[in-house]
């Protein structure tokens, strides 16, 4: 899981001939690399010999950088080792890249812990087979943002490697619809560039109107600013064309109820959670709209089960608290268990602003979560992009604070 994730990246590479090895070069070759396109090679002086060491993270970030060529005064080395670079991707080895990125992919959609994990390291072992395998560079950069999700990787770093990797796969196929819609995504929840974001997906539209990838991106990013209409319009697409992805299916749910359609909402999230108990989406979903039914008992039900296939033990507690706060002194029990123990996360700072205001606003206390929720957007929290679908903010929409925030964030508030 989140540990293999790390210990992959922290993993140290203690010669030249590791080094030459994890790149499957020679030695030469990468100590041309640390020469002339600032391969991160760290060394350690002393009696002996300098000895050379590098993080297998650091060499994976470089790798998918394309590497950054130093400076050289008279020679053009860094400009003839490019084209060389690319004639060592032969045939075969781009056929083993490409196996490499289908496996990724399979592992990628089982959208687990584990399977993001094992994607990721598919995705690297590619991209060292062939370093201009755009599509590696695209299923690099998907990984980190589902790692995220999983609370394995900080969303400021995942975004910002996602934008990287996006970056680096249109530089190498500048049409790939997928490479524009991974930017878009990093854009819109990483950087907050909302105007940007819509138009690198309307140009992976443009490139391929039958990516049923960028339809179900367009359509989360229009969720999340209140355009329910035309996020609905942008999931049925996506259905239509991919009728089998659980999180199209998942994410149709969610828009469904925001678009009026409660119903059909709590039917679609209903039955996929029957048929798919493991997926942790469903179960945040029909946690918020429970919340926003008022079906208390159910909403703490559906929270705690999302966290728990998140791996997320902290966040159980506030929900695990909340039930028995309900089952005590009622829905005022619940909001008062549930706020005392973010609290405690909070000082200890392992919950956002955010998250602390959510709870005081379920608790009643409509001042303090909009004085956290100012603080969420100067912090430039991910979570503050939920201001608009969150139901626990419902009875804030009509306070002009409220509507500021929302502006800010260059976003439409929908009408209660």
């Amino acid at each position: 899981m989140g540990s293999d994730v790390i210990a992959m990246a922290d993993r140290r590479l203690n010669s030249w001939k590791e080094i030459g090895t994890f790149f499957g070069r020679d030695e030469r070759t990468v100590k041309r690399w640390e020469a002339t396109r600032g391969l991160p090679v760290r060394r350690i002086p002393g009696p002996g010999g300098t000895k050379v060491f590098g993080y297998v993270g650091e060499l994976t970030e470089w790798l998918n950088s394309g590497g950054k060529p130093r400076p050289a005064s008279g020679t053009v080395l860094a400009a003839v080792d490019a084209p060389r670079r690319r004639r060592r991707a032969t045939r075969g080895s781009r056929s083993q890249a490409r196996e490499l990125v289908l496996a990724g992919m399979y592992y990628s959609n089982l959208l687990t812990p584990d399977a993001t994990s094992r994607a990721l390291r598919y995705f690297t072992e590619a991209l060292v087979v062939d370093p201009d395998d755009a599509a590696a560079h695209v299923g690099l950069g998907s990984c980190y943002t589902q790692l995220r999700r999983f609370g394995l990787m900080p969303d400021a770093d995942a975004y910002a490697r996602a934008k990287t990797a996006a970056e680096r796969a249109i530089a190498l196929e500048p049409l790939l619809p997928e490479a524009h819609s991974l930017l878009g995504v990093a854009l819109f929840y990483g950087s907050w560039q909302v105007a940007d974001a819509l138009a690198a997906f309307e140009r992976a539209l443009a490139a391929d109107p039958q990516s049923w990838q960028t339809h179900h991106r367009y359509a989360m990013a229009l969720l999340h600013m209140g355009r329910f209409a035309s996020s609905l319009n942008a999931i049925d697409v996506a259905q239509a064309i991919n009728p089998v992805y659980r999180p199209v299916l998942a994410d149709k749910g969610r828009i469904l109820f925001h678009a009026g359609r409660q119903a059909d909402s709590v039917a679609l999230l209903t039955e996929l959670a029957a048929v798919a108990p493991e997926f942790m989406s469903v179960h945040a979903y029909l946690a918020i709209v429970h919340l926003a039914q008022g079906d208390h008992a159910r909403y703490l039900a559906a929270a705690a089960r999302a966290e728990l296939l998140r791996g997320e033990s902290r966040r159980r507690a506030v929900f695990d608290a909340g039930r028995q706060g309900l089952a005590r002194d009622g829905v005022a029990g619940m909001a008062r268990a549930m706020l005392a123990q973010q609290q405690q996360l909070y000082a200890r700072g392992v919950a956002t602003a955010f998250d602390l205001a959510e709870m005081h606003a379920i608790a009643g206390d409509t001042t303090v979560a909009l004085d956290l929720l100012r603080l969420s957007v100067q912090r430039h929290e991910s979570a503050a992009l939920n201001l608009v679908i969150d139901p626990a903010f419902a009875a804030l929409r009509a306070e002009a604070a409220f509507r500021d925030l929302v502006d800010s964030l260059g976003f439409e508030l929908a009408q209660p």
